[in-house]
Formats: C-alpha cells, structure tokens, sequence
C-alpha cells in the first residue's frame, strides 16, 4: 500500500523544531521503523528537506517536494 504523509506538522513555521514538529516527527519514524511492507511518501510543500537522509531505515520511505512559488500556493491566479 501506498501511504503519504504530509510534512506540514513537522517542517511547518509553527512545529518546525517544537514540540509537536518534534512529536510528529518521532510518531513517523516509529510507524515506518515497524512496517516494512508498505511505502511512504513524505509531501513536503514547505521547505526541500530530505526526510530520509534522517532515518535508519529509509527503504520504504520517499521524499516528495512541491515547490510552491513565493507565496507557497499551488495554484496562482
């Protein structure tokens, strides 16, 4: 199964470096290290920033960044 993750909770201006960044952060690893059969994908639409250059186990997990323009939209009218 194919499972995507967003990455606002971890790199977003608010949780990036807190407490529930780091929250969310430590509940990824801990879900990816346990199943090995599914794949992740981390969307990360805030900052280029490879997840899986900080895991143990990176096999199953794939970095996934959107660049959204300046004013982080991903649709400009």
């Amino acid at each position: 199964m194919n499972i995507a993750f967003d990455a606002t909770a971890i790199l977003g201006p608010m949780s990036k470096n807190r407490g529930i960044g780091n929250y969310a952060f430590e509940l990824f690893k801990t879900m990816i290290a346990s199943d090995t059969k599914n794949q992740y994908f981390f969307l990360n639409f805030i900052e280029e920033y490879s997840l899986t250059a900080q895991l143990d186990h990176p096999g199953n997990v794939h970095d996934c960044f959107f660049y959204t323009g300046e004013n982080h939209f991903l649709i400009d009218d």
